[in-house]
């Protein structure tokens, strides 16, 4: 990860986790800065993964689909409310 203001590298890629991120979205949630990615295990299935951007962990737990996550996207509303995903059929 970069600090897009200096350029200057402030994080390492996460690398525990076999899936392959395809997609990214971020958002600002009560002032805390996260990233929703979305990717998958080579075509067999899907994840989407909540990050904290200051800690650099997942927030919650994954969410899991039979088919890789090609594209992820965050909308302006309530931060009070759940997020939502939505999926098109293959």
């Amino acid at each position: 990860m970069w600090d897009l203001t200096t350029g200057e590298e402030v994080g390492r890629p996460e690398t525990r986790f076999a899936t392959m991120a395809f997609s990214l979205a971020t958002v600002t949630i009560d002032g805390r800065p996260l990233v929703v990615t979305g990717g998958g295990d080579y075509g067999t299935s899907g994840r989407v993964r909540l990050w904290d951007v200051a800690t650099g962990r997942v927030v919650g737990r994954e969410l899991r689909f039979p088919a890789p996550v090609n594209s992820v996207a965050v909308a302006p509303g309530d931060a009070s409310s759940s997020p939502s995903v939505t999926r098109s059929p293959p």
